[in-house]
């Protein structure tokens, strides 16, 4: 009888042990992005006979306002998911003395792998009324 009864408490106490729920561990997939990114831009507009290539350095930052979204250079703005991250289109423009304003508009994706994001996308550009397209991408490496 005294062995029934410690053989049935060691089972009910593995059966009620092994019955514990665990804890899911809650990430937040913008981490991975948060900091300084440094590398190359190249920029393809072939109507405009542009086919340049810079050094960059940009922050990323969680957005205070959306928890899905990262911010870049204090400016732009990319909604995450997984690796990934795709850019709200954003613009920038430029007085030039010749033409005028040029607007630059911007569209396009980034992947985390590592510590290296892959950027591509499309940019618009207008002069004078015309639009002008072609692609943009980078490669970044975090700092």
């Amino acid at each position: 009888m005294k062995k029934n009864l410690l053989f049935l408490l060691l089972v009910l106490g593995v059966t009620f042990s092994s019955c514990k729920k665990d804890t899911p561990v809650v990430t937040d997939n913008r981490d991975k992005f948060v900091g300084t990114w440094n590398g190359t831009i190249n920029i393809n507009i072939p109507d405009l006979l542009i086919n340049s290539s810079e050094n960059i350095s940009e922050d990323y930052t969680k957005s205070s306002s959306n928890s899905n979204q990262i911010v870049i250079d204090a400016s732009q703005t990319a909604n995450v998911n997984g690796n990934s991250y795709t850019y709200n289109q954003f613009t920038e423009t430029t007085n030039d003395p010749t033409y005028g304003t040029i607007v630059f508009i911007f569209n396009g994706t980034g992947t985390i792998n590592g510590s290296n994001i892959i950027e591509s996308g499309t940019v618009s550009t207008v002069i004078q009324g015309q639009t002008y397209n072609g692609t943009w991408s980078s490669n970044l490496v975090k700092q």
